[in-house]
């Protein structure tokens, strides 16, 4: 398996860059140093993409005025070299905020972000394809029109090209609009809705309801959660959503909902996180080309029997048919924690996968000083320890933003992240 992956390597750079030698390197050493992205990246995280023979899109959110588009992407070979210079991603109005990405096994993607309505306070939900040269292949979508408040989404792409935009929603009812970066309190609900697409952005009649705070035990006294939902999509257009659930009341519980291709759903929707511990934050998802799939989240760090503002990571595996397989399992067993909540998660055409985060290697908070990864293979084995990313255990390092992931139908990763002033850093991994 190790050779037949490392050969997989081999053929896909040569075909990509026909003359230029590969870089050769053992199963999941790294491909070469960290490269940089930008030196002029903006808020939020970025978000990677990867096709099925390692080419990968890295998208960010730059901070140039206008009437510079705020969304810039740059394409890469699977050996790290860019394709070509960064490039702006157009968004109406000039406003579009918070990108992300997916891709299929061909290289076409779809980004989607968000916008405000120009002379109106509503928020708008966008998603646009483009071809492996990026070129657009539909019009620009309009998703969702949130009139209340910003909604939080991510979207996630088959292999042929069918993709699934994901957000959610808080309804005010009575009090305060929720202004806070995190949460906001008041007398309302919460939703989390998915939309169906083509690539060439025909698809879904309408909206489907995921999840309604309204089915909770006190359905109405809720909390604005700036947590956004995943999605993940197998080969055959079936779909899982996961998601934070919150209320003033209960601690946060993750939950999952798979979906037939049809858009129906497949089953119940499932809590993810085991009753102890009882909080769950920011949940990731990825999904093999046969169905299975991988849920990643967090738990409070406790140290000594008092919680820190630090983070655990947790995971667990299921089949196509939302089957538990083995129990939930933690990340950090060998010390270290996770400082910001967000985790980034990819799996291969055969179910391998990686988790990616940014961490302190010691029980301590609150500056992030690293970015790792795990690798996993189908069955949940580690494949290796914890691979080290960026960073060297001291404190004059900041990472600027949690790491986003991609994996391509081999196994070979690629890790982006933000350090500070604006600089977009990546790397390059083997496959096991």
């Amino acid at each position: 398996m190790q050779m037949k992956h490392w050969f997989a390597r081999v053929a896909v750079v040569a075909t990509a860059l026909f003359t230029m030698a590969p870089v050769q390197a053992g199963p999941g050493d790294p491909l070469g140093a960290a490269f940089t992205v930008t030196t002029s990246a903006g808020s939020g995280q970025p978000q990677v993409a990867s096709d099925a023979a390692g080419n990968f899109l890295v998208v960010w959110q730059t901070e140039l005025p206008a009437p510079t588009p705020p969304i810039n992407a740059r394409r890469y070979y699977a050996n790290g070299t860019p394709q070509g210079p960064e490039f702006a991603v157009a968004a109406p109005g000039n406003l579009g905020a918070d990108p992300r990405v997916a891709m299929d096994a061909a290289g076409n993607y779809v980004i989607a972000w968000r916008a405000s309505e120009p002379g109106t306070a509503a928020t708008l939900i966008l998603a646009r394809t483009f071809n492996a040269s990026n070129a657009p292949l539909s019009p620009v979508l309009q998703v969702a029109r949130l009139t209340q408040n910003a909604g939080y989404h991510s979207v996630a792409m088959g292999p042929d090209g069918r993709f699934v935009v994901v957000w959610n929603n808080f309804v005010v009812i009575n009090g305060p609009i929720p202004g806070q970066d995190e949460v906001g309190f008041g007398l309302g609900y919460s939703t989390v809705q998915a939309h169906r697409y083509n690539l060439d952005g025909s698809g879904g009649l309408g909206n489907i309801l995921v999840n309604t705070s309204l089915t909770n035990p006190v359905p109405l006294l809720g909390i604005y959660n700036a947590t956004p939902p995943k999605a993940a999509m197998d080969a055959q257009g079936n779909f899982v959503v996961v998601w934070e659930d919150r209320t003033v009341l209960t601690t946060s519980v993750v939950h999952a909902q798979r979906y037939r291709a049809s858009g129906l759903p497949a089953g119940l929707k499932t809590r993810i996180n085991p009753t102890l511990p009882l909080q769950a934050f920011q949940p990731a998802v990825a999904m093999d080309h046969a169905g299975a799939y991988l849920i990643a989240w967090h738990t409070p760090h406790n140290t000594g029997g008092l919680s820190s503002s630090g983070y655990d990571l947790w995971a667990r595996r299921y089949s196509a048919a939302g089957l538990g397989q083995g129990a939930a399992f933690q990340l950090n067993t060998a010390g270290g924690i996770s400082i910001q909540e967000s985790l980034g998660v990819a799996r291969d055409a055969n179910g391998d996968s990686v988790i990616a985060w940014t961490g302190s290697p010691a029980d301590s908070c609150c500056i992030p000083q690293e970015v790792d990864i795990q690798r996993y293979g189908a069955d949940g084995s580690p494949r290796g320890g914890k691979t080290t990313v960026r960073g060297d255990g001291t404190e004059h390092i900041r990472i600027a933003s949690a790491p986003t992931t991609a994996m391509d139908a081999y196994g070979n990763v690629v890790v982006v992240w933000y350090e500070p002033d604006g600089v977009l850093m990546g790397r390059l991994y083997q496959a096991y």
